[in-house]
């Protein structure tokens, strides 16, 4: 399978990190694709985040009141768990 790049910049980035690297434009495409897949995603975790969050809300909804206790009646000044 075949792909042109057509942007000038794009290029040369490809360009300048193989040479960079000493390697193959193809492997320079490669290694700079698998960092980016790499990298976390962050609009993945925050929509994951929210998910936990509101999960946890729907459980602590039907908790009787007081079943869960404040911070700061757990932790002491020292800020360790009582």
């Amino acid at each position: 399978m075949a792909i042109n790049i057509k942007n000038e910049h794009t290029a040369e980035a490809v360009k300048r990190l193989a040479a960079r690297r000493g390697i193959s434009y193809t492997a320079a495409i490669d290694q700079a694709v698998a960092a980016a897949l790499a990298a976390p995603d962050e609009q993945a975790e925050q929509a994951h985040m929210d998910r936990v969050c509101r999960i946890a809300a729907d459980y602590q909804m039907h908790l009787p009141a007081g079943a869960i206790p404040e911070v700061d009646t757990i932790y002491g000044e020292d800020g360790l768990y009582q």
